[in-house]
């Protein structure tokens, strides 16, 4: 019976939107692209400054390290709650003809690509804010638990994405809600 029914998932499965396929892996690379740029500027810069801090205080940094904290759970909640509520509504329920069940699935697919990219845009976020901190401070160190954190979110977050109501609407990667 489970094997059934995997090899009916397996012949539903369609390729996942090139966009998403795409940002997703922009925003995976943009990490390492941070951590590349805070390590040359460590090596090359930072140490031939003799910089006091000046631009750092412990108000900031908390400031920052607390719209990464709000970031990750923006990204969490929008993917745990909002975008698994939108991708399991009943799309084909009241709809009259094919071609109308067909529009509703575009609506409810265009809006879960949607919030699958500003849950991504809020993982690479923290990301994002750990450099800010690593400028400021001029040491790597201070991006490292922030790109992890970030990173860990986007792996983790693979799309999702409603079900056409004909049957065959899984994407590859995606998770059935």
């Amino acid at each position: 019976m489970n094997d059934n029914n995997q090899n009916q998932e397996d012949s539903n499965v369609q390729t996942l939107p090139i966009p998403l396929k795409v940002f997703r892996i922009a925003l995976l690379i943009s990490i390492a692209v941070y951590l590349f740029v805070a390590s040359m500027l460590h090596s090359t810069l930072w140490s031939k400054q003799d910089f006091e801090g000046a631009l750092t205080s412990p108000l900031f940094d908390w400031m920052l390290v607390g719209m990464a904290g709000i970031a990750t759970v923006a990204a969490l909640l929008i993917r745990g709650k909002w975008l698994r509520r939108l991708a399991s509504r009943p799309i084909a329920q009241g709809a009259s003809d094919e071609s109308e069940v067909e529009a509703k699935f575009l609506e409810v697919f265009t809006k879960a690509q949607a919030l699958n990219i500003v849950a991504w845009a809020f993982a690479e976020s923290v990301a994002v804010f750990g450099l800010v901190l690593s400028f400021l401070h001029q040491e790597v160190s201070y991006l490292w638990p922030f790109a992890g954190v970030s990173l860990i979110l986007l792996a983790r977050m693979s799309p999702v994405l409603p079900e056409r109501p004909s049957g065959g609407a899984l994407r590859e990667g995606d998770e059935r809600v």
